[in-house]
């Protein structure tokens, strides 16, 4: 038996959105106060940089939510990296 596949182009990766960082009042656990939290851009976050939480992370096809205690960096290829920490 074989068979023949038709080739399949990759898909293009969307670009990351980029902006200044803004807040975003959010409830974080049941009953709390809203929180005025930072709101980051993934394509503002540069090689290196470190961003602790609490924050919100905007990608192209996500929003993440870093919680308080945790850490993220963004690598070389702009890949997040996240510590959870402890908590």
């Amino acid at each position: 038996v074989s068979a023949t596949l038709p080739t399949i182009e990759p898909r293009q990766v969307p670009a990351e959105p980029q902006g200044p960082t803004t807040t975003a009042r959010v409830v974080v656990g049941a009953g709390a106060q809203k929180s005025q939290i930072p709101r980051v851009y993934h394509g503002s976050i540069d090689c290196g940089e470190t961003l602790e939480g609490p924050a919100l992370v905007i990608s192209s096809t996500t929003t993440l939510w870093l919680p308080s205690g945790a850490r993220l960096r963004a690598d070389a290829d702009a890949t997040l990296v996240i510590d959870p920490g402890t908590s």
